[in-house]
C-alpha cells in the first residue's frame, strides 16, 4: 500500500504541550520517513471551524470549553473517520467514542 500523505491534528489548549505534542509527532514521522501535515488547534472549536480530513488526531481531554471528548463526538458526528485520541494528565488514553486502545491501537 503506498501513502499518498498522513494527515496529522494535534489540538491543546496549553501553548507548551501543543509544541511539544506537534514536536513529537513530526519527529516520528520524519523518522518513518512517510509525507505528512500536522496542524495543531488551540481548542476544540477552533478545530472543527477548521474541517478537513485528518487521518490521525490528537486531543486534550482536558481543554476547557470543549474538551477533546466533546471534540471527539463532534466530529464523529458529522461523519470524520481519523483515528482520534484523547489524553490527559494522569488519564490513560482513549479512543474517540471513550474506550481504552486496544492492541490495534499501539
Amino acid at each position: 500500500m503506498v501513502i499518498d500523505m498522513i494527515t496529522c491534528a494535534v489540538c491543546d489548549d496549553e501553548p507548551r504541550m501543543l509544541e511539544a505534542l506537534t514536536a513529537r509527532l513530526t519527529a516520528a514521522l520524519e523518522e518513518q520517513r512517510v509525507p505528512f501535515r500536522v496542524e495543531g488547534f488551540s481548542s476544540g472549536a477552533a478545530l472543527l471551524e477548521r474541517g478537513g480530513d485528518f487521518d490521525l488526531l490528537l486531543l486534550d481531554i482536558r481543554m476547557e470549553g470543549m474538551d477533546g471528548m466533546e471534540t471527539a463526538r463532534r466530529l464523529r458526528r458529522r461523519g470524520d473517520r481519523a483515528d482520534h485520541r484523547t489524553s490527559g494528565p494522569g488519564k490513560k488514553a482513549h479512543d474517540g467514542r471513550g474506550l481504552s486502545p486496544g492492541p490495534s491501537h499501539t
